[in-house]
């Protein structure tokens, strides 16, 4: 599963936040889970 999240309109991200599209989604990376719990893997995409 993937994770975005938008940003708070009243402020705005850096342009060089990781995964930032600069139209208010941030990418937060893949939900994955491990079998004994979910962590976040980050892949280029």
């Amino acid at each position: 599963m993937w994770v975005f999240m938008e940003q708070d309109p009243g402020r705005p991200l850096p342009d060089d936040t990781p995964g930032y599209d600069k139209q208010g989604v941030v990418d937060g990376g893949m939900l994955v889970w491990t079998g004994s719990g979910f962590e976040i893997q980050h892949a280029e995409r």
